[in-house]
């Protein structure tokens, strides 16, 4: 199996191996940011907020929601997603980053940081 690389552009996610490419969008929403987490094209991906849903999905090479973060709190939202060192690190609107489990969305921590 070839390397998969994920990427957003343009309000969709591409997902692109050796021999396909893809691009669209992730139940319905747009695409904010994609950072891939591995090579088979699993990616943490921010969706542009809808009424009602979490927005920080991960998603795999076919685009399918694997999992959806916990919510980040009373009225907050997901601004942001990174990969640093290995850990899968948001930020919300409220100024806390958390640092989520890149196997289930639940939450390892949290700090402000604002």
């Amino acid at each position: 199996m070839s390397e998969v690389k994920v990427w957003a552009e343009c309000g969709q996610i591409c997902i692109a191996d050796s021999t396909s490419f893809w691009r669209g969008d992730v139940e319905g929403a747009a695409v904010v940011i994609a950072v891939q987490l591995n090579e088979t094209g699993k990616a943490a991906v921010l969706l542009h907020q809808k009424s009602g849903l979490a927005n920080l999905v991960c998603v795999d090479s076919k685009a399918r929601v694997l999992w959806r973060a916990a919510d980040p709190g009373d009225q907050d939202l997901w601004t942001s997603v990174q990969l640093v060192a290995d850990r899968l690190l948001a930020n919300t609107w409220f100024g806390f980053q958390l640092e989520i489990d890149s196997e289930n969305g639940g939450h390892l921590s949290r700090t402000f940081v604002k």
